[in-house]
């Protein structure tokens, strides 16, 4: 079945994370923001910050709070792991001209503030055809709901789509619905893989 639709992970693919030892070098209290972020990355709590049943900022004033680190120390993170300038330029790019010819959108496993960032900070909504965020709709991935519902908003099928992630899970829940997928490594390589994937027609 030939392919229309190209979806993008953000964090990871489209926002690089800060390297940890830049930022445990460079930023005020970056060690223990660092600690903080590895405990969040492999709790359970993650998951309730994805589906949108703690609030991002409650997560982080507790996390501030535990660890005793200054709300401007995390305020100050925040602001430099999701600037405008952090983000991959080499990606957006490669989104625009695929816009040309494909459906594109934006698949993303991200709590209750994103939205804004996206639409006011990042002016995405300009850029893809939909975007869909884990906290808005209660599902995340690998839950292939959450696919079958990004396709559906896209007006497509899983099986006319490529989906870019980061993460081998999420590629392979992606690829048990028909989804073509593309695990995201190195920015240049990937986008590579992309093209050589979409140049076959699906």
């Amino acid at each position: 079945m030939p392919i229309d639709t190209v979806i993008f992970d953000f964090g990871g693919v489209i926002l690089p994370y800060l390297d940890p030892a830049w930022l445990s070098a460079n930023m005020p209290y970056g060690a223990q923001i660092q600690e903080a972020i590895y405990e969040y990355l492999n709790s359970e709590i993650i998951w309730e910050v994805m589906r949108g049943k703690l609030k991002e900022m409650d997560f982080w004033t507790n996390k501030a709070r535990e660890k005793g680190i200054p709300a401007e120390a995390i305020a100050r993170y925040l602001q430099v792991q999701t600037a405008r300038e952090q983000l991959d330029e080499k990606v957006l790019a490669h989104m625009r001209r695929l816009k040309e010819g494909y459906k594109v959108g934006i698949l993303s496993n991200a709590g209750d503030t994103t939205r804004e960032l996206f639409e006011q900070e990042y002016r995405f909504h300009e850029l893809v055809d939909d975007i869909v965020i884990s906290a808005e709709e209660g599902l995340v991935k690998p839950e292939p709901e959450i696919y079958i519902l990004a396709a559906q908003r896209l007006a497509t099928r899983p099986e006319r789509c490529v989906f870019v992630d980061d993460i081998p899970e999420n590629i392979q829940a992606a690829e048990g619905l028909g989804m073509r997928g593309v695990l995201f490594t190195e920015t240049e390589s990937s986008l590579a893989r992309l093209d050589a994937l979409l140049s076959q027609g699906g």
